[in-house]
């Protein structure tokens, strides 16, 4: 290569590919959806780092962050967003003609990386599935009701008639939220009573509930029956892709509904959310024994994160390891919400214009749940939450705020049930998890009210969050497991995505079917070797496989084969199990091109994107989904190796 006293002069070839590729450029912007939807697919995020905004760039769906300009040696000392020179004599511009030629045949061979896989074959879901959980959040299934004699109805609209004396869909029947008479019998059937006598919570006198269809989705997809389901769909688009990719309800995919009105606080056995828990972990015990002992995916949304992480907080770690594989939660209310202090104070009717909040204040102040959702001290702090012409509101006097806004019977339950589960809620479960939230959707920060008081709704302030969580809230474990040893944890941000959009958001279902994939995952590395890692985890995987394979052969000795990475692994694996072990199952290793002191392309991939060669596609789509992958850290250039000699000019 030749030098203008200016820098690295390319070869011809180099520069003729160049060429080519702007001629192309229309092409190379028509598939830069096909590799951004591949990157964004493959990425996740290292935490517990957080990611600011701020310093997020939005092209498309992709989620990149500004970094080091693409190039390995740049002319004239300026960083240019054409991709780097290399350093070499061996690429010429007959292999770059020969990859565009070919780029039709690639495409057309290749499976397109956003199709989920399908695992299910002739109406049966494979053996390669862990079963999965569903757990709801606040009002995510239904809920029915018959009214008996007992039943005193608040109005002529109320009276019981035929069709209420059997079961009927309690929640949700859109139609009550429309008509004022009616909202006020569906709030008066829908409310909880609290006996301070007895510390618990009953129904209204008369109404007796039950909920549908616990173990299967039907009563998680959509909230009301008939004509009216697809105007109040909930999980059906989740399950919907769960479903097309080999799950099958109530064999390999499950669902928990539960009466979300109900917490946790009162623990003796015969207490609704007690009996929930119970049921809970006899599910997740069903799911795995008829599924050959495999672990369990827990996913749950919103409230269904805290009784998932109450559930696995309350059970033997000996128990979490046998039974939990993985606890996915998506915008999880860790530590409460600014949105239930105006639920209790002014009544929220989730946006839907026409419906009195006031005529739906009381079922919502009687519901256990919406106390256990309120701000939680050690996380809101000394923060403003509720500001009057007369009193301003911290999380650490809420008390007061219940007696203020005309509640005084929820102070006691809330001081004897609801902060001491605040105090230790967020303990680590030791079971992988993660966190998918949504961010950049503007969600009450701060209520503040004039001198017309509580009935009037409030002037909002807005954060960040997902529209009904806080972020702080979602991220409050973050900093609660940070150094936990044996906690494995990783946040998801979905930019824009609201509160509810995670269960029907396209980017956002991907995101949740990637968590699934539980054979190699090879973004991951061995790096983290404590038991609830991902990367310990296949190990542990990898080894069962090698004694299965030798048993099921008559004890025969395995031949291990592996490819780059793999050798790595493999090579961990054998250095990590006993000798005896080796000698019992290992009949040879037979390693193709193993990197076993790291590539120096990785650094290529790294500062500037790799693209495996493929010149249409848009080095920067695929960065940082290269960036955020363990294992491309783990493929770096080793020191004792490489030592002293020059890798990267600029």
């Amino acid at each position: 290569m030749k030098s203008n006293g200016r820098g690295v002069i390319p070869p011809r070839g180099l520069v003729l590919g160049r060429s080519l590729n702007k001629m192309f450029g229309f092409l190379c912007r028509c598939l830069c959806c096909c590799s951004s939807s591949a990157a964004d697919q493959l990425s996740f995020s290292y935490q517990p780092s957080r990611v600011n905004p701020a310093d997020v760039v939005t092209f498309g769906r992709v989620r990149w962050r500004p970094a080091m300009d693409r190039g390995v040696r740049y002319r004239g000392g300026r960083r240019r967003h054409r991709g780097p020179e290399m350093i070499s004599t061996r690429e010429t511009g007959r292999s770059r003609l020969l990859l565009l030629m070919l780029l039709p045949l690639l495409y057309v061979s290749s499976p397109p990386m956003t199709e989920a896989p399908m695992l299910i074959h002739n109406g049966k879901a494979t053996s390669e599935l862990h079963p999965v959980v569903l757990v709801p959040g606040m009002g995510g299934n239904q809920l029915e009701a018959r009214l008996t004699d007992a039943y005193k109805p608040s109005g002529a609209f109320c009276r019981p008639s035929a069709g209420t004396r059997k079961w009927f869909n309690l929640w949700l029947d859109p139609s009550t939220l429309l008509f004022p008479p009616f909202t006020r019998c569906f709030s008066d059937r829908m409310s909880l009573f609290y006996d301070p006598q007895t510390d618990t919570y009953q129904n209204a006198l008369g109404v007796e509930t039950r909920v549908p269809h616990f173990g299967s989705t039907r009563a998680l997809k959509y909230l009301s029956l008939g004509f009216q389901q697809h105007v109040t769909s909930y999980m059906a688009p989740l399950v919907k892709a769960l479903e097309g990719i080999g799950y099958v309800d109530e064999q390999t995919l499950f669902g928990a509904p539960y009466d979300f009105r109900h917490g946790p606080g009162d623990v003796r056995s015969r207490s609704v959310g007690s009996q929930f828990l119970a049921d809970l972990k006899g599910l997740v015990e069903k799911a795995s024994s008829s599924n050959g002992g495999k672990k369990v995916i827990l996913i749950s949304h919103s409230l269904g994160g805290l009784w998932t992480l109450h559930l696995l907080n309350k059970t033997p770690l000996t128990w979490r390891q046998k039974y939990v594989q993985h606890f996915i939660a998506l915008t999880p209310p860790w530590a409460g919400t600014v949105q239930e202090l105006l639920a209790l104070a002014s009544g929220y009717t989730l946006g839907l214009p026409l419906v009195n909040p006031l005529l739906v204040r009381a079922q919502q102040r009687r519901s256990e749940s919406n106390l256990w959702l309120l701000p939680s001290p050690p996380t809101f702090r000394h923060k403003p939450l509720v500001i009057t012409p007369y009193r301003t509101y911290l999380a650490s006097n809420l008390s007061e705020f219940l007696a203020d806004i005309g509640f005084p019977e929820g102070m006691h339950p809330y001081r004897s049930r609801i902060l001491p589960l605040m105090s230790d809620q967020l303990a680590a479960p030791l079971v992988p998890v993660t966190l998918v939230v949504g961010t950049e959707v503007e969600t009450p920060e701060a209520l503040v009210y004039d001198e017309h008081g509580f009935d009037k709704q409030p002037e909002i302030v807005c954060g960040d969050g997902d529209g009904t969580v806080n972020l702080k809230s979602m991220l409050a474990v973050v900093s609660a497991w940070e150094g936990v040893e044996n906690q494995s944890l990783k946040v998801t941000k979905l930019r824009r995505v609201s509160h509810l959009s995670v269960l029907k958001d396209e980017f956002s279902i991907r995101e949740i079917l990637q968590e699934l994939a539980s054979t190699y995952d090879f973004r991951h590395g061995p790096g983290n070797v404590r038991s609830p890692s991902v990367g310990s985890q296949f190990l542990a995987d990898l080894k069962g496989l090698v004694e299965k394979a030798s048993t099921s052969n008559g004890g025969k000795k395995v031949i291990l084969i592996s490819h780059s990475l793999g050798g790595l692994w493999t090579l961990h694996l054998l250095n990590k199990s006993p000798l005896t072990w080796r000698r019992k199952y290992v009949q040879h290793f037979i390693a193709l091109t193993p990197p076993w002191a790291g590539t120096v392309q990785e650094l290529l991939a790294l500062a500037s994107g790799y693209t495996l060669g493929l010149p249409l596609v848009n080095l920067l789509l695929v960065r940082a989904q290269q960036r955020r992958s363990e294992s491309n850290l783990w493929l770096l250039p080793s020191p004792p190796t490489f030592r002293h000699k020059p890798r990267v000019f600029s």
